[in-house]
Order: C-alpha cells, then structure tokens, then sequence
C-alpha cells in the first residue's frame, strides 16, 4: 500500500487514514503483517494503529549528531 507524494510530507491525519485503509484492504487470511517506514512515517499515530493491529514495524531514521 503505497502512495506518491512530491515533497510533501502527510501530516498525522493523513498517515492514520492511509494506515487504516492499508488495514481495510487485507484479506482475512492474512495472519502476519510487517511494516517498514521512512522518517515520515515517525508520528504517535503510526506506532498506535501498528501496535492496535499487532503489525510488526521498524520506522528507519537517522541518528542525530551530539
């Protein structure tokens, strides 16, 4: 489930939207679910819908310098 967006960064709404319709399109079969998210996916709204969906999530960010 992916969307293109040119230079704009969604705001946390738009993530949770997007999070929930990835949800709605699973199929019931579907037992597993992993994620991968750059920076802009780093919201308290991401981390709750994947833990609210058991989804196992690594969220890739750089580190900041000292």
């Amino acid at each position: 489930m992916g969307e293109f967006h040119v230079g704009d960064r969604p705001c946390r709404d738009q993530i949770a939207r997007h999070l929930e319709r990835a949800w709605a399109a699973l199929t019931l079969g579907v037992e597993r679910v992993y994620a991968r998210a750059d920076p802009g996916f780093y919201c308290w709204e991401a981390l709750e819908s994947y833990e609210k969906h058991a989804c196992q999530f690594i969220i890739s960010v750089r580190k900041p310098t000292r």
